[in-house]
């Protein structure tokens, strides 16, 4: 599939890039599809994303499965002469497993642990640069200011008010 299909497409988020595409199938264990389909695996910085092979008459592409990189579980790889990338991914229902038959099933498997680890170090670094700063006290002539500014005072209680501090 080409790259510049992806990004026309809108399938990806805001600050995504592509890392990795691959031609290869999807099959999920738990979902009551006996044969895989045939689409492309997307690895980007952010997600893993299958998208299914358009058909003959469809426009737009279609996203068979896809999830953070963050509820990535584990990664591994079977098969001697078959290659399979298996993805286990933790989904509010439960941990599933997800089946990616493809040649370069080791090749995908580094790309993604590499990107979910990127992924992670980067949070982390995000939440060390928050700074906090102590909050500025109003007297009470700023506060009569801003209440009179409001409409809550009128001038003739902010004169009265002022004369009393």
């Amino acid at each position: 599939m080409d790259a510049s299909k992806i990004y026309e497409s809108a399938i990806l988020k805001k600050g995504e890039e592509v890392i990795e595409q691959v031609e290869c199938k999807y099959r999920s264990k738990e979902a009551s599809q006996s044969f895989p389909l045939n689409g492309t695996m997307i690895i980007t910085n952010k997600r893993l994303l299958f998208v299914k092979k358009p058909g003959w008459f469809s426009k737009g592409l279609d996203v068979a499965f896809q999830c953070s990189l963050r509820e990535i579980l584990g990664v591994s790889t079977k098969g001697f002469i078959t290659k399979q990338l298996n993805v286990s991914v933790e989904k509010p229902d439960g941990s599933k497993t997800i089946e990616f038959p493809c040649n370069k099933a080791e090749l995908l498997s580094k790309k993604i642990i590499e990107n979910k680890e990127r992924f992670i170090e980067e949070k982390v670094i995000e939440a060390q640069r928050v700074i906090i700063e102590e909050g500025k006290k109003d007297n009470a002539e700023e506060i009569l200011k801003k209440k009179l500014s409001k409409g809550e005072i009128t001038l003739e209680e902010f004169h009265q008010k002022i004369q009393r501090l």
